[in-house]
């Protein structure tokens, strides 16, 4: 028979072997829970717009567009952000406000970097401040970009957020967020398509003396004169964009994928083809082929994972382009990209920043485990040492 003593000192080593493995279970959940925060954040320009409905400018017309962020189920504290825009087709323009990025000041009240001016894009750092109490938790407006339409456009030019772009969370004990103080929680962005027409000035006659009649005859026979057909001005058609499809679909980065567009032209031929990839990639496919149906394709591989729209857009022999909607939803596994720490908005250590950023102090489970697993091994040895003593 076991004495009460041996019976109480058996309960506490059972209780040690479930305690020590339950607990390095949970350690390890709540490790896992911290990283794998969900990137649910997104960038949009305002005005909406589509390959099918572009924003319609003329040649030398202002063209402002409103940047948004909309933080899904993140917590906003930095934006970062590379506006790309075709420089031969667009320019940047001076606002009422003196500049051509206005911010939006109550939201975004510091400026970290820039606005910085290049060759087609346009670079700046955006935070919430010192108030950690104001994170980005709606959809919320960043600032207007002022551009100016320079030339016609044969197919709608595009003015899109580069892989450089970035949306950094916000976390700490407070906030009520999985994600990790800095994480980049940018999911998925949204460009804006504009078509430029060619606009002419008007031309005004110039004055001219009424004609004098002179007396005629009468008995001079007059001339008949036979009836001249008018000419009929015809409207060209455009062509049809009718199928856009991806093989594959989806996949695992890096993924390349073979897009094919069909379409057809009622009054002419269709010449070009013009590919959206959706991630800041463009490819135009020409061809010979004198039909009224025709079809494309051009590959492309995408590094990184994320979901992307890509598009088609026709044009035929007449210069007229495709209006429909003629796109496909590509989804990648695998993980997004991240910028270059050479690029000019690489993210930096917010301990080295002017204002402060909340850090989430995140030590691995390790040394933990190490001390729960050392103490309870030495429990269990003083438990078997009285076992056997008793």
């Amino acid at each position: 028979m076991f004495s009460p003593k041996k019976i109480l000192v058996i309960a506490v080593i059972l209780i040690l072997l479930i305690a020590i493995p339950l607990t390095l279970y949970l350690l390890s959940q709540q490790q896992e829970l911290r990283s794998h925060a969900q990137a649910a954040s997104t960038l949009s320009f305002t005005p909406d717009s589509s390959p099918s409905t572009p924003i319609q400018a003329g040649v030398g017309d202002p063209i402002d567009l409103d940047l948004y962020v909309d933080p899904g189920t993140n917590l906003v504290s930095i934006v970062r952000l590379e506006v790309q825009y075709d420089d031969t087709k667009l320019t940047t323009a001076t606002g009422s406000g003196g500049e051509a990025f206005e911010k939006n000041a109550l939201d975004f009240p510091s400026v970290r970097e820039g606005p910085i001016y290049l060759d087609g894009k346009m670079q700046i750092t955006l935070s919430i401040g010192s108030d950690l109490t104001k994170p980005i938790k709606a959809r919320t407006k960043i600032g207007t970009l002022h551009l100016m339409a320079l030339a016609k456009t044969d197919t709608p030019t595009q003015v899109l957020y580069s892989t450089q772009s970035q949306v950094l969370s916000l976390a700490g004990p407070d906030t009520g967020s999985s994600d990790q103080a800095g994480e980049n929680v940018l999911s998925a962005t949204t460009p804006a398509i504009i078509n430029i027409a060619d606009t002419e000035p008007s031309v005004t006659p110039d004055p001219t003396e009424e004609p004098t009649s002179e007396p005629t005859p009468t008995d001079a026979p007059s001339p008949t004169l036979e009836p001249t057909a008018l000419p009929t001005n015809v409207v060209n058609q455009p062509p049809v964009c009718t199928t856009l499809t991806a093989n594959p679909s989806e996949g695992t980065a890096p993924l390349n994928v073979t897009f094919t567009a069909s379409g057809t032209d009622t009054d002419g031929q269709i010449t070009k083809f013009a590919f959206n990839f959706g991630d800041g990639n463009l490819s135009t496919v020409t061809t010979d082929t004198q039909t009224s149906s025709n079809s494309a394709t051009a590959e492309h591989t995408y590094p990184d994972g994320g979901t992307f729209t890509a598009s088609a857009v026709l044009t035929d022999d007449k210069e007229g382009s495709s209006t429909n909607e003629c796109s496909q939803v590509i989804t990648i596994a695998g993980p997004t990209a991240t910028p270059s720490a050479t690029e000019a908005l690489t993210a930096t250590p917010e301990a080295s920043l002017d204002t402060p950023t909340p850090t989430l102090a995140s030590p691995g489970p390790g040394a933990t485990i190490i001390g729960l697993g050392a103490f309870f091994s030495v429990l269990s040895v003083i438990g078997a040492i009285l076992f056997f003593a008793l």
